[in-house]
C-alpha cells in the first residue's frame, strides 16, 4: 500500500483523472485487506533485508524501489512481521533493471544503518546484515562477483554496496 500512496503523492500534480485511479487502486487494496495482521516469530533478534526495485515504473523514466526490513534468525527463510518497509522512487534515471536492483539495495542498505545502530544499543548487537536483491546481477554486483560497466548510475553512490 505504501507504494500506491507514492503514486497518489506524485499523480496529484498530474491532473484529477491519474489522482483519482491512484485513489481508486489505494482503496481497492485496502478493501481486499480490511482486517491485516501481522504475525510474530520467535527469531534470532538479526537484522534482515529484502529489497526489490520496478524499473522506469514512473514517468520520466524513474524506477521504484522497495525494501523489508525485519528481524529474523540467519539461516531461517521464515519471514516476520517488518520492523521497517522502504518505498521510493529513484532519484536518478536507471539505465537497466539491473542498476534499478542495485540502487534499490543501495536505498536498503543506508536506511539500515540507523536500524542496526538502535539494535546495538539496546543491547542485539548485530553482525553484518544480509540484504537480498530482487535479480542476479544486483546481487552479483553487491558482491563483485560481476563487474559491471562503469555507467553514470553505477557511479560514486552505488560503488558504497
Amino acid at each position: 500500500m505504501l507504494h500506491a500512496l507514492n503514486e497518489l503523492a506524485c499523480d496529484v500534480a498530474g491532473g484529477a483523472e491519474k489522482a483519482l485511479e491512484a485513489a481508486n487502486y489505494l482503496l481497492s487494496c485496502a478493501a481486499c485487506s480490511p482486517r491485516p495482521r501481522a504475525r510474530l516469530h520467535a527469531s534470532g533478534m538479526r537484522l534482515q533485508i529484502g529489497s526489490d526495485a520496478a524499473f522506469h515504473a514512473r514517468p520520466k523514466a524513474r524506477s521504484r524501489a522497495g525494501g523489508y526490513f525485519y528481524l529474523g534468525s540467519g539461516s531461517s527463510s521464515q519471514l516476520n512481521a517488518p520492523i521497517f518497509v522502504l518505498a521510493k522512487v529513484t532519484k536518478g534515471v536507471m539505465g537497466s533493471a539491473a542498476e534499478a536492483e542495485a540502487a534499490a539495495t543501495h536505498m536498503s542498505a543506508k536506511e539500515a544503518i540507523p536500524a542496526r545502530q538502535c539494535l546495538g544499543e539496546v543491547g542485539w548487537a548485530q553482525p553484518p546484515a544480509r540484504a537480498r536483491a530482487g535479480s542476479a546481477a544486483a546481487k552479483g554486483f553487491a558482491s563483485s562477483t560481476t563487474k559491471p560497466k562503469r555507467s553514470k548510475a553505477f557511479g560514486r553512490q552505488l560503488w558504497w554496496l
